[in-house]
């Protein structure tokens, strides 16, 4: 392209001040801007040819040709389409600004690459074009990932199975595929504003859980099943497959879904067809123990119930008249609504021609799968709906080709009565048709021996699947049928039982045994219950069963045997017989150990004692059985002992010792030292206590007496602070005396026999030890040797020696004398010191410096060994609102307890400091790899935002927390904080709450936002802000009655600003209440401004922001602005979110009270997102409740939703407010709110935000409206 010269460069500049459209004073200012805003800056001459392409950003792609003297259309390689170069070349020649112009071209290697244009004409100051100057950015990355997302999309879409795409943070779908579409019944447009919660039967906690668990399984993924609802509420469920991958910053779960709704539903008839067959079953078994139709019939309805798991089962027979009908039997729920129904077998009436009827009449099966929907049965419809019946069935009984009655069976499943669940009830009824054919002796031959064929299979199935065994015996006592639980009980094989006799596998006096017991069932002709007796099996071992039998007599009552169930009982009898000899033990060792044992139930009455313990107290067992611990102590020692035992109790840890004094029945007390421990029962729950007591009374004396001499030693000893020592010629103590023990915490005995190397002192100076050695050696005095030791409980003595040489007359070592002394106290107030110099006075956390120190060594460590580390700038969201609310003493007990909060988060090899206010920072040493320190971020934020209780108030702060990592972002200690300080800059703008790791593009985005902030400060003065106004609409009249007044920002480079890009920043840096004091007195003259115009009056709600609420000057500038702007006070309304005023209630109250006073309401915005309770809310003098978008949502589909939005609305009527539902988008949703007497809405369903212009129309339309509606 070529540099012009220095003169060609003034020469540009000047033209472009001289034009107007140049808002900086010098070319190197003007490259800066526009550095910003592309990655290319060119211009053109008035033929539309280039005169200059300069690259603005180093980062840009090059082109590979030559654009000089140019035109776009003429640059070679460059590939537009024609239809969009011919419009671009239409707009150069209308002398127009463009924007977003694209085109490629490939580069010198052959790659594509896109550029685009955006350009503006230039004028002379007499108004002569002088051509085009604009950017051009490189969008090569953006079409690149275009295409790909393209390329992705279409794989997801080839799918079968329904793949969802859902952001962890947000909890809200990003992509679903068209099977997921379809499977749902929802648009893409749809899902995307959805959550997962919405389709799933989880609620949103449940689910983020669940995501949690996949994030940590890392590539191992989830598979589970789950039930969902389609749009059109119907239910289905699906096989899921879940996995977790990283994007950028953001964590994407991708679920991959396959509808598995009828093989479910195939297996849950499997499971009625086995209920079913464990039914039919029972009423075989029933079949063979009924001995009358009545008993039969109830048993075979029992058997229904309990196998089948049907709700009701009856048996419906014609009464003599056969017109009507009776209950014959009846098992399960509504069996007195079942006999008060009226069912008939006549087909002339309703209650004739239900399943009943039917069935008897046609002699077939009559089934209702769905009976609440089912014309036929009207007549029981509100029966069926108290009695959740919800399907029914009617089998025919037949016999001799006709009618004899009918089974009736009840669900509470829709569906439940498939063809092969009928086909079973049918066999059923066949059987017991059957069986009441043998009951009225019918003597057809071949029907009847098919019919006991068919029992006696049935019948030994189900002996065969009995655990017990079961036998017939013949009169004399020898085996004609059994089943093979009975051979595995003997160890016999079949053919081997078969006749065996009882004497035969019994000894004497057994057999004895058997044979009265058979006497007694032949004799009463009653059945027999639960004889034990032994048997020998064939291999010789012997079995303990329980037996039980009843006599078997032919069809003439002529007794033909025995038949009954064997049990073996062996392994129980064995674990009894255990049982009993470990008590026998156990009892033995407590009656021969000299402490005494006690156990009491949890009144603390003795329920088991042993002698030793009858032998302390000197009372028999049998007074001591029942007495209540207070009877034999002392009404303050019964107190001690109760909380003794409830602590026991309560924390299931036995007290080891504790002393007890006890009155004897003698009148004399001893001192008992003892413990106690918790009895509980098999299922874990206490039932009382035991321990061990012995008797101390005389070693509790002699140790009184021993502490009365050590106290008259101790007040000699204590008048002198120094003590006084001498050593032998070894330099071993001989000699120690004065306050030693109190000064060193070492008794003079421990010194006796030892030098100072042996006693557990530690030089507190290398030097000095050394120094001392040489003293000694050269037999010299010492002076102020400094020695530390550690006592038990943690804490550290400091001591001071001083010692001079003994000689004899010959000038012989006998050895030294000298004193010490206790400075402790002085050496930690130099630690004291010290410590301070390094640590934060309020958390005791390592301060700036010691952090530094601490990194600088960190990074020298990491870099010699090659490994990782990282840096977390943290900073505390909504700290200065709860300082500046609750007062610095409560800000002080907030960032102490997140000190402690934080550390407990974090590794021991880890460090964290305090950098001052509410910033903290942590040194993560040795990490593996982002992902570990992701997880700790995870940890600290999760921590953090645990709630706490400052001045009696719940609150909450969240953690913005910025990472940098060594080596990968910089290898400076300086650096690599400035980059996790930027990182958290970026992680507050992300909404905070959340963490960010340091990029290039972060450092690009920190620059942005501070060239935002400036923008900002003068958007006011440069006339930038604007205000939109969204009407509130009475919900019964449909007049508007309100409107609300919101910010808006069109910057000038940038566009129209979305509020959430700007206000946070306002907020943080204090331009709120300048821009909030505009917002308040534009929105009142605006309001003046419509009723001038002949609109009618209606009130102004302004939202007032934390800082502003705050504001000292608050008070002070309301009274101005509605003096100046002259509207009346009641139309304004102040819009105050829970949050503002929870943390310090009572300020808040005073400062709402006075506002109030002039004449001003308030609104509670956003109700229902803070902690706020009905009690607190009516300390304020709060006139409006405005309901939370986020509760209108779902209405009236959701019904949680519904129920919640029901109770807010009863609640605002309670207290007298008026009710706003802010968000109402569909129709739907205002019904519901007008039907639940809601008083306004407000929302996109009756109007956007529009300028006041359109608004003035809005309401000028509406107010003629309502003119129509009155009468005349």
């Amino acid at each position: 392209m070529g540099n012009k010269s220095s003169k060609q460069d003034e020469h540009d500049v000047s033209t472009l001040a001289a034009s107007g459209l140049a808002p900086l004073a010098s070319e190197d200012s003007l490259k800066n801007l526009l550095a910003l805003a592309g990655d290319f800056y060119w211009e053109q001459d008035v033929a539309f040819r280039f005169s200059r392409f300069e690259r603005m950003r180093i980062s840009a792609a090059g082109t590979a040709f030559t654009v000089i003297g140019k035109c776009p259309w003429e640059l070679p390689e460059v590939h537009p389409q024609p239809a969009q170069w011919s419009e671009f070349r239409a707009t150069l020649l209308r002398r127009e600004s463009f924007r977003e112009i694209e085109y490629s071209y490939r580069n010198g290697d052959g790659a594509r690459c896109f550029v685009s244009l955006n350009g503006e004409p230039v004028f002379h100051g007499n108004g002569d074009f002088i051509g085009y100057r604009g950017t051009a950015r490189d969008i090569t990355s953006q079409k690149l990932y275009e295409e790909e997302a393209r390329r992705f999309r279409a794989g997801m879409d080839i799918s079968g199975d329904s793949i969802y795409l859902v952001d962890r943070d947000t909890m809200l779908f990003i992509d679903v595929n068209e099977t997921a579409c379809k499977s749902t019944g929802y648009t893409r447009t749809e899902l995307l504003q959805m959550g997962p919660h919405e389709l799933l039967l989880t609620d949103r906690q449940t689910l983020e859980r669940e995501y949690d668990e996949v994030v940590e399984s890392g590539d191992k993924g989830f598979r589970s099943e789950s039930t969902a609802r389609n749009k059109d509420g119907s239910q289905y469920v699906f096989e899921l497959q879940r996995r977790a991958i990283q994007s950028g910053n953001s964590t994407i779960i991708v679920s991959i879904a396959r509808e598995i709704t009828q093989r479910k539903r195939a297996e849950e008839s499997a499971q009625r067809h086995s209920r079913m067959y464990a039914a039919l079953s029972a009423t075989n078994e029933a079949i063979l123990h009924a001995k009358s139709p009545e008993e039969l019939y109830q048993q075979v309805c029992d058997a229904a119930v309990h196998g089948g798991k049907f709700i009701t089962t009856a048996v419906i027979i014609p009464n003599v008249d056969h017109a009507s009908t009776k209950v014959a039997a009846v098992a399960g729920g509504g069996k007195q609504m079942l006999r008060d129904a009226r069912i008939s077998i006549v087909e002339d009436t309703p209650e004739g021609r239900g399943l009943v009827g039917t069935a008897f009449r046609t002699l077939k099966s009559c089934v209702s799968n769905d009976s609440l929907n089912d014309p036929q049965m009207k007549p029981w419809h509100e029966v069926q709906r108290q009695g959740n019946i919800a399907g029914a069935a009617a089998i025919p009984l037949v016999m001799r080709g006709g009618a004899h009655g009918v089974l009736l069976f009840y669900s509470s499943e829709v569906d439940a009565f498939d063809d092969e669940i009928v086909k079973l009830l049918s066999r059923m009824a066949e059987n017991v048709s059957f069986a009441l054919e043998n009951f009225e002796r019918e003597s057809d031959g071949r029907k009847a021996a098919e019919a006991l064929r068919q029992s006696e299979e049935k019948h030994r199935g189900i002996l065969e699947s009995m655990i017990d065994g079961y036998f017939e015996v013949d009169p004399a006592g020898s085996f004609t049928f059994f089943n093979d639980a009975l051979c595995r009980i003997h160890g016999y094989s079949p053919d081997e039982m078969m006749g065996l006799n009882y004497r035969s596998y019994s000894d004497e006096s057994t057999a004895k045994l058997i044979y009265e017991v058979y006497s007694t069932a032949y004799r009463t002709r009653e059945p027999v219950h639960l004889n034990e007796w032994s048997l020998r099996r064939k291999d010789g071992t012997t079995a303990i069963v329980e037996n039980s039998m009843q006599l078997m007599v032919n069809a003439n009552g002529k007794p033909v045997g025995f038949r009954g169930i064997t049990r073996d009982v062996s392994a129980r009898r064995r674990a009894m017989d255990a049982l009993r000899a470990s008590e026998e033990k156990y009892r033995s060792i407590l009656e021969n150990i000299e402490e005494a044992f006690y156990e009491v139930d949890l009144t603390g009455t003795l329920t088991s004692v042993n002698e030793a313990y009858c032998r302390m107290l000197r009372y028999p067992e049998s007074e001591l059985i029942g007495m209540d611990y207070r009877q034999y102590s002392t009404p303050e020692m019964a107190k001690q002992t109760f909380r003794l035992f409830n602590e026991v109790h309560r924390t299931g840890i036995p007290v080891r010792s504790f002393d007890f004094e006890l009155n004897c029945k003698d009148g004399s007390t001893l001192v008992g030292e003892g413990s106690i421990s918790l009895i509980q029962d098999a299922q874990g729950n206490p039932v009382g206590f035991r321990g061990l007591l012995r008797d101390v009374t005389a070693r509790r004396q002699i140790e009184q007496v021993l502490r009365d001499s050590e106290e008259q030693f101790r007040d000699l000893t204590d008048l002198s602070s120094d003590w006084y020592w001498e050593q032998d010629e070894n330099f071993r103590f001989i000699q120690v005396s004065g306050s030693v023990l109190e000064k060193t915490g070492l008794p003079p005995e421990d010194y006796i026999g030892k030098t100072l190397r042996e006693l557990p002192y530690r030089d507190a100076s290398t030097e000095q030890w050394m120094e001392y050695q040489r003293a000694l050696a050269e037999r010299r005095p010492f002076y102020n040797l400094v020695l530390k030791k550690a006592d038990s409980d943690g804490s550290v003595r400091y001591v001071s020696a001083s010692g001079r040489p003994i000689l004899d007359n010959e000038g012989r070592l006998k050895g030294y004398r000298g004193t010490g002394k206790d400075i402790t106290e002085r050496k930690l107030d130099e630690e004291r010191i010290q410590y301070l110099a390094t640590h934060d006075a309020l958390t005791s956390l390592p301060n700036r410096v010691l952090f530094g120190q601490l990194l600088s060594f960190a990074i020298l460590h990491a870099r010699r060994y090659g490994r990782q580390l990282a840096v977390m700038f943290i900073d505390l969201d909504r700290f200065k609102v709860i300082n500046d609310t609750l007062g610095h003493h409560a800000g002080d007990k907030l960032l102490q307890q997140i000190a402690m909060r934080l550390t407990d988060c974090l590794r021991t090899s880890d460090v964290v400091a305090r950098l001052g206010g509410d910033e903290f920072v942590v040194l993560l040493q040795e990490v593996a790899e982002t992902e570990q320190v992701a997880a700790i971020a995870r940890k600290i934020i999760s921590t953090v935002q645990q709630p706490m209780t400052l001045e009696n108030q719940e609150c909450r702060v969240t953690a913005s927390i910025g990472i940098s990592m060594f080596p990968a972002d910089t290898e400076d200690e300086q650096a690599l904080m400035k980059n996790a300080d930027i990182a958290m800059y970026l992680a507050k703008d992300e909404g905070k709450n959340n963490f960010q790791f340091y990029s290039k593009n972060i450092q690009v985005q920190s620059v942005e936002r501070l060239a935002l902030e400036t923008s900002l400060r003068h958007a006011l003065e440069r006339d930038e802000l604007f205000l939109h106004y969204q009407a509130r609409v009475n919900l019964h009249t449909g007049k508007i009655t309100g409107v609300e007044a919101l910010l808006r920002w069109q910057h000038p480079v940038l566009g129209l600003m979305p509020p959430m890009s700007f206000i946070p920043i306002a907020e943080e840096t204090g331009l709120i209440v300048p821009i909030g004091k505009w917002v308040l007195e534009t929105a009142c003259k605006q309001n003046v401004a419509w009723q001038r115009q002949g609109l009618p009056p209606i009130c102004m709600a302004v939202n007032l922001s934390p800082r502003q609420f705050i504001d000292g000057y608050l008070l002070n500038d309301l009274e101005i602005m509605l003096k100046e702007t002259g509207i009346n006070p009641k139309l304004l309304e102040l819009e105050i979110t829970e949050s503002m005023v929870m943390g310090n209630i009572e300020r808040a109250a005073m400062k709402m009270f006075a506002i109030k006073k002039l004449g001003v309401q308030f609104a509670l915005d956003d109700f229902g997102t803070g902690y706020s309770s009905l009690a607190q809310i009516k300390r304020f003098p709060i006139d409006t409740l405005k309901v939370d978008r986020s509760f209108i949502q779902h209405v009236p589909q959701n019904a949680e939703d519904t129920a919640m939005m029901e109770a807010i609305i009863t609640m605002g009527k309670a207290l007298k407010l008026n009710v706003v539902a802010e968000g109402v988008e569909t129709s739907e949703q205002q019904d519901f709110l007008a039907v639940h007497n809601c008083d306004e809405m407000q929302g996109y369903f009756f109007s956007k935000p529009v300028a006041p212009g359109k608004f003035a129309d809005l309401l000028r339309e509406n107010a003629g409206m309502q003119a129509t509606k009155r009468p005349g």
